[in-house]
């Protein structure tokens, strides 16, 4: 209503975010977080799959109040760890799933922090902790429930070739 009277013309199209209607050329597009939306459920979905490792594995959730857009999934080893985060991404790379070291967990250790005048409060055990043990995946709007299953599926076969499906709880400090 108010856009008609304003003079401007505006067609509501209902679709498929993933696979849209072919459509004539047009001068704006109002996407309302639909991407977003999608990786929030496949984060979610890793969430909920990886659950029965979380003995190994720090994993991420929403906090009330927040919406993360989850352009990647981190994974977190916890202390005690019967493998190394080397040995998880090696696995799921050779998967084809691209894996990086979250790098950033301790600004402390950057190389540029020599250029300039900073000070450590503490010795940051976390962040050298986070940066030492943590990676994540990417989480592309593209990906849907058989490659999001795939992934959880490729953590579930890590665990079961260290053994560790099953194992019993406790065997990792938190």
């Amino acid at each position: 209503e108010r856009a008609q009277k304003a003079g401007v013309k505006v067609r509501w199209i209902q679709a498929d975010v993933l696979k849209p209607p072919a459509l004539e050329p047009f001068d704006l597009i109002f996407d309302r977080g639909c991407y977003h939306g999608v990786r929030r459920q496949n984060a979610a979905y890793w969430t909920r799959a990886l659950e029965e490792f979380e003995e190994f594995l720090l994993l991420p959730r929403e906090r009330p109040g927040t919406r993360h857009v989850w352009f990647g999934y981190p994974i977190v080893l916890r202390r005690g760890a019967p493998f190394t985060r080397k040995e998880m991404q090696d696995f799921l790379e050779s998967r084809a799933v691209e894996t990086r070291p979250i790098m950033c967990g301790n600004i402390a250790e950057q190389p540029v922090l020599k250029h300039f005048p900073c000070r450590e409060a503490g010795s940051l055990p976390n962040s050298r902790w986070i940066m030492r043990n943590g990676f994540f995946f990417g989480n592309h709007h593209g990906i849907g429930a058989p490659q999001r299953e795939a992934i959880a599926g490729y953590f579930r076969d890590f665990f079961q070739a260290k053994g560790l499906v099953g194992a019993a709880k406790g065997s990792a400090s938190r």
